[in-house]
């Protein structure tokens, strides 16, 4: 989940740093179309912007923001086969840009490449050193490749940088957590929600650390506040089935396994919880129903 919050995050700094219209290779009628695309790309209408940037390309290829638009109108539509060829070629046809750097190791991230994603975001610091965004992305990558440490001092550079910035607080929470230390990792998930309140990702950390260190009234609050961004997610159903039975509310736990399993109908969890509702509820035939689910519900391969 908040791999994909971060990617939504992390590309609409796109926006943010497009460079100039008037580079070498560009015409009247090619400004044209890549104005409309990008017009198209910023609404969210991803195949029109395609229509027209490609238009834009095949008038004037020597244009590198026409790539660099066209690689990440491909990496909107999951495309990242033919995303790379196009920031590719960006690079080569203006190899001063950091944010072409930068959008294809957004690319190789989200294809859990990360050596290729490190060489890329490094550099995009070497031209944009002050990038707290970069160095938080960054760091994320070395935590997945297990270098905790290394990315805990990467995030410490961002957050000298912008210390309110979104995200930053919840993967400093994430790294802790990932090296046992649940009560660094805690105060520093509560920063970002207190920063950040509508950030689902920290909500949902909460909610499980606290379940595992038997806080349920803790962690059902930070759900509730979850399920209020998200009602379509069947694990924070299942976290927040968890926490209401923990705090004997057996009706409320029912109900929401109950929307978990709705939802999800491979998701094996709810039904073992359900069985123990059943069974605290004194209804022993159905905790035994519930079970025989549990131990049949297979995801398909």
């Amino acid at each position: 989940m908040w791999r994909q919050h971060l990617a939504c995050l992390l590309t609409l700094q796109l926006l943010l740093s497009l460079p100039l219209a008037g580079q070498t290779g560009e015409s009247d009628r090619a400004n044209a179309l890549y104005e409309k695309g990008l017009e198209n790309y910023r609404a969210g209408n991803y195949f029109e912007a395609l229509v027209t940037v490609r238009r834009a390309v095949e008038l004037a290829p020597e244009g590198a923001r026409y790539h660099h638009l066209l690689g990440m109108v491909y990496f909107s539509l999951q495309q990242d086969s033919d995303a790379r060829p196009a920031l590719f070629k960006a690079i080569e046809l203006d190899p001063e840009q950091p944010t072409y750097y930068y959008d294809l190791a957004l690319v190789y991230m989200r294809d859990n490449e990360l050596d290729q994603a490190e060489v890329y975001l490094t550099k995009t610091l070497e031209f944009r050193p002050d990038f707290a965004l970069g160095w938080l992305l960054l760091g994320r990558v070395y935590h997945n490749q297990s270098k905790t440490e290394s990315a805990l001092e990467l995030f410490e550079k961002a957050r000298m940088l912008d210390p309110a910035l979104r995200a930053l607080h919840f993967h400093i929470g994430y790294a802790y957590k990932a090296m046992g230390q649940n009560d660094k990792a805690i105060e520093e998930m509560e920063k970002e929600v207190e920063l950040h309140p509508d950030y689902l990702p920290a909500r949902v950390e909460l909610g499980e650390i606290h379940l595992k260190h038997r806080n349920p009234e803790l962690a059902a609050a930070h759900l509730t506040k979850a399920l209020e961004l998200e009602q379509r997610d069947p694990q924070i159903h299942y976290l927040y089935g968890k926490a209401l039975f923990e705090l004997k509310d057996n009706e409320g736990a029912l109900a929401s396994l109950q929307e978990a399993s709705r939802i999800d109908p491979y998701m094996s969890e709810p039904h073992y919880l359900m069985a123990q509702v059943y069974m605290k509820m004194g209804n022993r035939e159905l905790a035994q129903q519930e079970l025989k689910i549990f131990k049949k519900v297979k995801r398909p391969k």
